[in-house]
């Protein structure tokens, strides 16, 4: 089914519907794809584009671009103004089709409450921001002739309005598709469709308008069947399901037909389905239920995303974003997506639909306490939400609240809330059996009744995390009262996480730092409890004051480093069904030639690998202090899993090698074929000999001249100099093994690692940093500096910060000597920076965690050593900033190493 869009609003009928991919002739349309594909009648008018606008009284004496808030850049107003807004549009439009004579103006979603008039004729108003609305506005419309079309629209952000996250941006006015489209006299205003596995459809439908009605038909593929109860029934035979690997669509039609004064009149629906079923099951006898697809289990690897951009605020800014938005949860191997705290476009829902992605839905929340008149305006607009969006398959929960927001009074959730909150809870589930219901997204062990036990935790360091998802663990059981308000009690019901991450377990917040470290180790733990669904990772996206997406906020990936450790792995590997993981953390400091048991289970969630053989194949790989990579031991065993769940396997043993450095144990799942079904690994920090003899330093033992500032950091690891300087140490000689020993003058190398150094606002002293506002509520978004939180150290991305080390060599009355540059590429921080994470010194602040730079080497060739025998200075000059890590910070454990260069006799 292509998504449709229409042409350029003009003097003659829009007649002919062009693909979406030939977007041609709607060049000049902001979004002219139709908005709701499973919705689409044939003769339409997108109104997108410049509409007439002023503030506070309409003089229409500016333009904004529809259909973006009048906050965004994209609205071409980008002013954040709690005020009444006049929207303007004239015109053309004649209605082709003499049997859908009847015209609609559809509103796809405006904040906050709004008026309507078309060419005098006053329409009435709506309020609510994210639902749908529309006019007949048949009776006011002059087909051959220029109409106007008014909106007055008023946002004053009151607390018992949905409003969601709009602090990142907030949404006033028109923000989604407003279009013309011709109906029949008799029109279906809603309809529902459930599906069954066995190839069962129903269609629950809903008519409105005045005329006889002949028949309703529902036409899909070679199935086609007529009635007019209000329910219509297909059968499709050996029916291709819906799933997130085969998101097999349906498509068809929906035709009412009649006659009104013996006129005849049709309204014809284009729309899809995707056969499937959502439900849970459990594994074993006394095992915790597990969610199902069409009877299969299935593990939830879901991401929050917040579906924010910078440029449209909550609209996309084109229609391809929306599919954008999906493909780049599709390309990190996740399934599921919490959609947070919005309702969004039923174009991205179209594209979760087409392309197979599972999704939770939100209801946006109110901020202010639940008042009677709060309730009913919540209920009212939750209700509009979900029939409009109850057809989409891809949507397989509704989460009515979120952490509790709204709910309190006083800030008590009271009893009589508690009961509300039910009431809806049994509601909805009245309504929409074939999904999950959840009551709130508990961060506060309150869930009152609840088709899923879920609850959200953030929490830094690998023995905080996996203390709170056993505590978690412990207390899912059917009966328990652990994660509920109230006296009430778990069901029987799946448990899962609805959000986690590390942000907001560190102190004011993670910043823009790493978070491959912390979410591979947090994924093996999540996936050592059978008794957990899922997860949801907070999130797809950065957003203005949250910086632990995966990818930023525009759009662009993050570098996780996984990839150097063992050659292809990624996200992918820990988002797959079948999971090999490791029971220890993440990194650990061990002594030479020790040898040590691995603990190692797996997590079957796919079918197909339960009864089968499946082959573990591991390396031992010795990273030495220069980076040079060499296996020690290889070994393979083999593995079957009798049951679906988690199952601990024999643990792996081995010797570590015998000298100084990095060791990885690396290890592959291989299939019956020896395809690899994922990839993982664990890291040693080997404390022993060194391989070949040196003098060693430290960053500190250096001397930092000229810089607007050098200082210390990780426990003296680690030495930053911001600005333009030098950094110098002396090298005597006779201190370098192997220097006098030598048959001859040798050479000496010098070996370290570094990085550039980005100036930071946290970097700054006191009196030099901007004055930054009061700290606003995260909850409800606020603009920060990324760069000014103590925990900040930019995560690798695209985006580098290049710098130059010019070397100079020399001693007291000899002139120096230049040696050639060391170019360091940037200053990044991911999984690479294995032991500036494993030596933090805290878990809840973070110290430049993950930063590493680049194996640098200075070669000092025997000619010159020879002029500096009882030894030398070494200058190292930075215009740009530079950052040096010692032994146990960056990436390699070295620190600063002088070593001879033997040459081989003559």
């Amino acid at each position: 089914m292509g998504i449709r869009q229409s042409k350029t609003p003009s003097t003659t009928a829009v007649s002919t519907i062009e693909s979406w991919e030939d977007l041609g002739a709607a060049a000049d349309i902001p979004k002219p794809a139709h908005p709701s594909p499973d919705r689409l009648r044939p003769n339409w008018l997108n109104l997108n584009g410049q509409w007439d606008f002023s503030f506070n009284e309409p003089k229409y004496d500016r333009q904004i671009t529809v259909p973006y808030s009048w906050t965004s850049p994209l609205s071409g107003v980008e002013e954040d103004v709690k005020s009444t807004a006049y929207y303007r549009r004239r015109v053309r439009y004649t209605p082709q089709n003499i049997k859908a004579p009847r015209l609609f103006l559809v509103f796809g979603a405006v904040d906050y409450s709004c008026r309507i008039t078309v060419n005098g004729v006053d329409f009435g108003g709506f309020i609510g921001g994210y639902s749908r609305f529309e006019f007949d506005v048949t009776h006011a419309w002059k087909n051959d002739a220029e109409n106007e079309v008014l909106v007055a629209v008023r946002d004053d952000d009151n607390d018992n309005q949905m409003s969601g996250k709009q602090g990142y941006g907030q949404l006033r006015g028109i923000w989604q598709t407003v279009y013309l489209e011709e109906r029949g006299e008799v029109w279906l205003s809603e309809w529902k469709v459930t599906t069954k596995m066995n190839g069962s459809v129903r269609i629950d439908y809903h008519l409105a308008g005045v005329g006889d009605v002949e028949s309703v038909q529902a036409h899909f593929e070679n199935v086609a069947v007529s009635g007019t109860s209000g329910v219509l029934e297909l059968v499709f035979r050996e029916p291709r399901l819906w799933s997130v690997d085969d998101p097999y669509l349906y498509e068809g039609t929906l035709r009412v037909k009649g006659k009104r004064d013996n006129l005849d009149f049709e309204d014809v629906v284009e729309t899809y389905f995707g056969i499937r079923e959502i439900g849970q099951a459990r594994f074993s006898e006394g095992g915790a239920m597990h969610v199902t697809l069409n009877g299969r289990p299935l593990f939830l690897c879901g991401v929050l995303d917040q579906s924010f951009n910078p440029r449209g605020f909550f609209t996309a800014p084109t229609d391809d974003d929306c599919k954008r938005d999906i493909e780049r949860i599709k390309a990190l191997g996740l399934n599921f997506a919490r959609i947070h705290v919005k309702a969004d476009e039923p174009l991205k829902l179209y594209w979760a639909d087409k392309l197979g992605v599972l999704i939770s839905q939100d209801i946006p929340n109110h901020w202010g306490e639940p008042t009677p008149d709060t309730r009913k305006k919540f209920e009212t607009a939750m209700w509009e939400i979900v029939k409009r969006d109850v057809n989409h398959p891809s949507i397989v929960q509704w989460v009515i609240f979120n952490e509790t927001w709204g709910l309190e009074s006083n800030g008590s959730y009271l009893p009589e809330t508690q009961e509300w909150v039910r009431s809806l809870y049994r509601a909805l589930k009245l309504y929409d059996p074939t999904r999950f219901v959840e009551d709130n997204s508990a961060s506060q062990r309150d869930h009152v009744e609840t088709d899923v036990n879920s609850w959200h935790f953030y929490s830094n360091g690998y023995n905080n995390v996996k203390k709170t998802i056993a505590d978690f663990c412990d207390g899912a059981f059917p009966g328990s009262p652990a994660n509920f308000i109230g006296g009430n009690l778990c069901g029987d019901v799946p448990f899962m996480n609805s959000e986690c991450g590390a942000v907001w377990g560190i102190i004011g917040s993670a910043g823009d730092s790493d978070i491959a470290w912390h979410y591979k180790y947090m994924i093996n733990e999540i996936r050592r409890h059978e008794r957990l669904s899922g997860y949801v990772f907070t999130e797809l996206t950065d957003v203005v004051n949250e910086f632990n997406g995966f990818y930023r906020i525009h759009g662009t990936p993050k570098e996780f480093g996984y990839g150097d450790y063992v050659e292809g792995m990624s996200l992918l590997d820990l988002h797959s069904p079948t999971f090999l993981g490791f029971d220890c953390p993440p990194m650990e400091t061990k002594y030479a030639g020790e040898h040590i048991a691995v603990p190692v289970f797996i997590s079957v969630y796919d079918q197909a690998f339960v009864g089968i053989t499946m082959k573990i194949q591991w390396e031992l790989v010795h990273v030495d202090c220069c980076g040079g990579k060499h296996t020690e031991q290889r070994g393979n065993d083999s593995v079957q899993c009798s049951k679906l769940g988690v199952t601990p396997l024999s643990s792996l043993c081995i010797q570590l090698p015998e000298r100084d450095g990095l060791a990885v144990l690396c290890v592959w799942l291989l299939d019956k074929f020896d395809a690899i079904i994922m990839r993982n690994y664990v890291l040693f920090d080997v404390v022993g000999p060194l391989e070949h003899p040196a003098l060693c330093l430290e960053p500190r033992d250096m001397s930092f001249s000229g810089f607007k500032r050098a200082w210390e950091l990780q426990s003296g690891n680690k030495v930053n100099c911001v600005g333009k300087g030098f950094a110098s140490f002396f090298v005597d000689t006779n201190e370098v093994p192997g220097f006098i020993e030598a048959y001859k003058v040798p050479a000496l190398q010098i070996t370290f690692e570094a990085s550039s150094k980005e100036e930071l606002t946290k970097d700054k002293p006191e009196k030099e940093r901007p004055k930054l506002p009061p700290d606003g509520d995260y909850m409800r978004g606020y603009r920060v500096d990324r760069g000014a939180n103590p925990n900040s150290f930019y995560m690798t991305d695209e985006s580098v910060y290049p710098s130059i080390i010019k070397v100079y060599v020399g001693s007291q009355g000899e002139a120096d000597i230049r040696l050639p540059d060391i170019q360091l590429p940037n200053c990044p921080a991911d999984s690479r920076g294995c032991l500036s994470w494993h030596y933090q010194a805290h878990d809840d602040r973070l110290d430049e965690a993950g930063s590493y730079g680049y194996m640098c080497r200075i070669t000092i060739p025997q000619e010159t050593v020879r002029k500096f025998m009882s030894g030398f200075n070494v200058r190292l000059e930075s215009d740009d900033g530079v950052s040096y890590f010692g032994r146990k910070s960056g990436r390699y454990p070295r620190g600063i190493r002088i070593s001879a260069l033997r040459e081989p006799d003559s």
